[in-house]
């Protein structure tokens, strides 16, 4: 119960946004465009890069514009959580741009779902009322629908879909 007094004394009720980053700030597209864009330079020259580069800078300020426009926070529920401290999950995306406020993750104890993950987060921490959404090309549908944004991995995370998670942020939708 630590985390939920101190979300609630630090936090009120600024909106959350649940982040998963395949898919969302990277995309099929961007891997070609990226592809391209280094052909007939030398490979990046260590892994720290490699994550780097996997990010679509377009991407992230697309994001950016969700967080400046609702005063949203971010909750990684990513895999990269998996492989990364929180702490190097934020400097990476601070290098292609970002510019949002990283409040925290969802667990990644390994043996539930990501959909289950987001769920307990929200028992655990959600104060009564403040507004999230979820931004993940993969989720299935345990999530309820009005909460939930898909990017197309295909694309990552568009102007529609911006639009879509600001909607759901501030009551719009």
């Amino acid at each position: 119960m630590v985390k939920r007094k101190f979300w609630l004394k630090h936090q009120m009720h600024k909106p959350v946004v649940f982040l998963d980053i395949d898919g969302v700030l990277n995309s099929k597209q961007w891997y070609v465009h990226d592809a391209a864009s280094h052909e007939g330079t030398s490979p990046v020259s260590n892994e720290r890069k490699l994550w780097e580069h996997s990010i679509d800078p377009d991407c992230v300020q697309r994001l950016n514009r969700i967080l400046q426009q609702t005063g949203a926070v971010v909750i990684v529920s990513s895999s990269w959580r998996k492989k990364h401290a929180l702490s190097e999950i934020v400097s990476i995306l601070e290098s292609r741009g970002f510019r949002g406020e990283v409040d925290g993750a969802t667990s990644a104890n390994g043996t539930i779902s990501r959909t289950e993950e987001i769920t307990e987060w929200l028992a655990e921490n959600r104060p009564l009322g403040a507004a999230y959404v979820v931004i993940d090309d993969e989720l299935t549908s345990a999530l309820p629908a009005e909460r939930v944004v898909s990017p197309s991995n295909q694309t990552g995370l568009t102007d529609k879909d911006v639009e879509q998670a600001i909607a759901i942020l501030t009551g719009t939708s």
